[in-house]
C-alpha cells in the first residue's frame, strides 16, 4: 500500500467584487495550502459557480512542503440572482484528510439601476444644474469610492424626445414644472 501523500487544503478563496451581470466572467484566487513535511503531487482545483455551471479546473504543480499557493481563476456568472453560489475543491489521489479540500463562498451579483436625470433649467455652469446634486448623490467621483449600485446619465430636457427610455431603470425629472405633449409623446 501507498503512504499518504501531502495534506492539501484551502485557506481562502474569494472573488474580486464589481458589478457583474449575466455571462459575464469576473477574477478569483484561492489559496492552497500544504500542510505536510512532504511536497505535493500534483492536483487539481475546482471550481463551480452555481447550481448547473460547469467546474472550471486548474492544474496545481506540486507545492512544496509547508508553503502555499495562490491560484487565479476565472468566474462566469450564470445566473441572475442576488448571490451566486461558489464551490472550490481541490483534489489529490494521496491526500489523506479531505475535510479541508473545500471551500464555500458567494460572488455579489446586481445589474447596476440605469438612472436618467432630465435637467429641466439650463444653465452654463455644471453646479448650477437641476440635476447636479442629485447625479453627484447617485453616483459618486469620489476616489474612495470604487463601485456603484447606479448607472447614472444625464440630459437636458430638450434631448428627452430622443432617448430610448425602455432602458432606465428609473427617470428623475429636476426642475420640469410639466411636460408639454411633444415630450409626453
Amino acid at each position: 500500500a501507498r503512504a499518504p501523500g501531502a495534506n492539501l487544503a484551502l485557506e481562502d478563496c474569494s472573488a474580486e467584487r464589481r458589478e457583474a451581470g449575466f455571462g459575464q466572467t469576473i477574477n478569483g484566487s484561492a489559496t492552497i495550502r500544504n500542510h505536510s513535511a512532504q511536497p505535493s503531487d500534483n492536483a487539481t482545483l475546482s471550481i463551480t459557480a452555481g447550481p448547473r455551471a460547469r467546474p472550471v479546473e486548474v492544474k496545481l504543480p506540486p507545492i512544496p512542503a509547508h508553503s502555499a499557493l495562490r491560484v487565479d481563476f476565472p468566474i462566469t456568472i450564470t445566473g441572475r440572482d442576488r448571490d451566486l453560489l461558489c464551490t472550490a475543491r481541490v483534489t489529490s489521489a494521496t491526500d489523506p484528510f479531505p475535510h479541508d479540500d473545500t471551500w464555500h463562498f458567494q460572488v455579489a451579483v446586481r445589474p447596476p439601476v440605469t438612472v436618467l436625470c432630465v435637467n429641466g433649467t439650463p444653465a452654463a455652469a455644471a453646479s448650477d444644474r437641476e440635476t447636479f446634486f442629485l447625479v453627484n448623490a447617485l453616483a459618486p467621483r469620489a476616489a474612495a469610492v470604487a463601485e456603484t449600485d447606479t448607472d447614472v446619465r444625464e440630459c437636458d430636457l430638450a434631448e428627452l424626445k430622443d432617448r430610448q427610455l425602455f432602458q432606465y431603470a428609473v427617470i428623475i425629472l429636476a426642475g420640469v414644472p410639466a411636460l408639454d405633449a411633444e415630450l409626453r409623446d
